[in-house]
């Protein structure tokens, strides 16, 4: 329980820490900072992962039930982008336009992912 809890400790400082330097270079406006913390922050949660290794063993049901609510959630997404963006252009509100359309574009990804892994896989 030990080692569970000096990794979760060690997890949370790293985005505690990471948030401040990330605001820090926002308000400085510092593109080149913003992206080291990323990497800095990314780097020490592999570091961290690796000494302490995975959480638990994966529950496979709750796997299955991620991937529904994610595919659901991509759905619901991509209706609502391309019909209320649709409408909304169509009221005149360009803002509300562009910003129903890029509710649209996870599904588009996904669907171009999917593409490809089918390709992968039958190849």
């Amino acid at each position: 329980m030990d080692a569970k809890l000096l990794k979760l400790g060690l997890l949370l400082s790293v985005v505690v820490v990471g948030g401040l330097l990330i605001e820090y270079a926002v308000e400085k406006k510092d593109p080149l900072m913003l992206t080291a913390v990323f990497v800095a922050a990314t780097v020490a949660v592999a570091i961290i992962k690796a000494a302490f290794g995975p959480v638990q063993a994966a529950d496979e049901r709750a796997v299955d039930r991620s991937k529904e609510a994610a595919l659901t959630a991509i759905r619901l997404s991509s209706f609502t982008g391309f019909i209320g963006g649709t409408y909304a252009y169509l009221l005149g509100y360009k803002g509300a336009s562009v910003a129903l359309f890029g509710m649209a574009i996870p599904s588009v990804i996904w669907v171009l992912v999917y593409l490809v892994l089918n390709w992968r896989d039958v190849r």
